[in-house]
């Protein structure tokens, strides 16, 4: 599945609907381990109402992980329990 992902860029959001959250987590949890200072900077801006990145606008990875609760900017790398 992770080549099929990354070749056709699938979002989360799809994923879970049809496989559900358990089958998709380690992915999710892929995504949130890659992110940076820079990346968790940008994801306190936006739960404080900051909308100036292409990823605060658009359906993205990013933004699905932040507003489903799988990530707490906050605490580094605080990941939702399945």
């Amino acid at each position: 599945m992770s080549e099929k992902v990354n070749e056709y860029n699938v979002f989360f959001d799809f994923l879970i609907d049809v496989l559900g959250e358990e089958r998709v987590m380690y992915r999710v949890n892929e995504f949130v381990e890659q992110l940076n200072e820079s990346d968790m900077q940008q994801i306190a801006d936006y739960k404080e109402g900051v909308k100036n990145k292409t990823w605060m606008l658009n359906r993205s990875n990013m933004r699905f992980v932040v507003e489903n609760g799988y990530i707490n900017p906050n605490k580094e790398k605080n990941n939702k329990p399945i």
